[in-house]
Protein backbone atom coordinates (compact mmCIF):
# COMPACT_ATOMS: atom_id res chain seq x y z
CA UNK A 1 0.00 0.00 0.00
CA UNK A 2 2.08 3.41 -0.56
CA UNK A 3 0.88 6.60 0.92
CA UNK A 4 -1.68 8.90 0.72
CA UNK A 5 -0.96 11.66 -1.91
CA UNK A 6 -2.58 15.11 -1.51
CA UNK A 7 -4.09 16.19 -5.09
CA UNK A 8 -3.31 19.74 -6.22
CA UNK A 9 -7.44 21.14 -7.06
CA UNK A 10 -7.93 24.55 -7.61
CA UNK A 11 -9.71 25.77 -4.84
CA UNK A 12 -12.03 28.35 -6.30
CA UNK A 13 -13.65 24.94 -7.64
CA UNK A 14 -16.60 23.09 -6.20
CA UNK A 15 -19.19 20.27 -6.22
CA UNK A 16 -18.75 18.53 -9.79
CA UNK A 17 -16.43 19.99 -10.96
CA UNK A 18 -13.84 20.30 -8.44
CA UNK A 19 -14.40 16.41 -8.40
CA UNK A 20 -13.40 16.22 -12.28
CA UNK A 21 -10.35 18.07 -12.10
CA UNK A 22 -9.22 15.76 -9.11
CA UNK A 23 -10.52 12.70 -11.26
CA UNK A 24 -8.06 14.49 -14.02
CA UNK A 25 -5.32 14.80 -11.38
CA UNK A 26 -5.16 11.40 -10.10
CA UNK A 27 -3.16 9.65 -13.35
CA UNK A 28 -0.55 11.77 -12.61
CA UNK A 29 0.40 10.29 -8.84
CA UNK A 30 -0.99 6.46 -9.67
CA UNK A 31 1.86 3.53 -10.07
CA UNK A 32 1.88 2.48 -12.93
CA UNK A 33 5.48 1.24 -12.61
CA UNK A 34 5.47 -1.43 -9.75
CA UNK A 35 6.25 -4.88 -10.77
CA UNK A 36 2.97 -7.02 -10.67
CA UNK A 37 5.15 -9.10 -7.96
CA UNK A 38 6.09 -6.29 -5.49
CA UNK A 39 4.22 -8.06 -2.54
CA UNK A 40 3.63 -11.35 -1.07
CA UNK A 41 -0.04 -10.51 -0.07
CA UNK A 42 -3.27 -9.45 -1.45
CA UNK A 43 -5.47 -6.58 -1.15
CA UNK A 44 -7.23 -7.91 1.40
CA UNK A 45 -4.80 -8.93 3.31
CA UNK A 46 -3.35 -5.74 3.17
CA UNK A 47 -6.71 -3.87 4.75
CA UNK A 48 -6.69 -6.39 7.20
CA UNK A 49 -3.20 -5.59 8.40
CA UNK A 50 -3.86 -1.98 8.11
CA UNK A 51 -6.80 -2.23 10.19
CA UNK A 52 -4.81 -4.51 13.04
CA UNK A 53 -1.94 -2.02 13.06
CA UNK A 54 -4.32 1.20 13.27
CA UNK A 55 -7.24 -0.57 14.88
CA UNK A 56 -10.78 -1.74 13.33
CA UNK A 57 -12.46 1.73 14.37
CA UNK A 58 -10.14 4.11 12.73
CA UNK A 59 -10.86 5.94 8.84
CA UNK A 60 -10.01 3.30 6.43
CA UNK A 61 -11.52 5.74 3.31
CA UNK A 62 -12.78 8.56 3.12
CA UNK A 63 -15.13 10.10 -0.09
CA UNK A 64 -16.47 13.06 -0.96
CA UNK A 65 -19.66 11.75 -2.41
CA UNK A 66 -20.45 9.03 0.62
CA UNK A 67 -18.15 10.24 3.46
CA UNK A 68 -16.09 8.36 5.84
CA UNK A 69 -15.78 4.57 6.49
CA UNK A 70 -13.83 2.91 9.20
CA UNK A 71 -11.85 -0.40 8.34
CA UNK A 72 -14.55 -2.19 10.42
CA UNK A 73 -17.40 -0.60 8.12
CA UNK A 74 -15.25 -1.27 4.94
CA UNK A 75 -14.72 -4.92 5.72
CA UNK A 76 -18.53 -5.20 6.07
CA UNK A 77 -20.04 -2.84 3.77
CA UNK A 78 -19.81 -5.26 0.72
CA UNK A 79 -22.18 -8.00 2.56
CA UNK A 80 -24.65 -5.63 3.36
CA UNK A 81 -24.75 -3.90 0.20
CA UNK A 82 -27.90 -4.18 -1.33
CA UNK A 83 -26.08 -5.31 -4.45
CA UNK A 84 -23.83 -7.57 -3.41
CA UNK A 85 -23.27 -10.89 -5.35
CA UNK A 86 -21.69 -12.30 -2.61
CA UNK A 87 -24.42 -13.22 -0.59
Amino acid sequence: MLEPVRLAVDDALKGRARRQAAGRALPDHVRFDLPHDATDRTVVEAVVDAAKAQGWRRIAVEDPVTGKLSYRKLWSAPASSPTSSCR
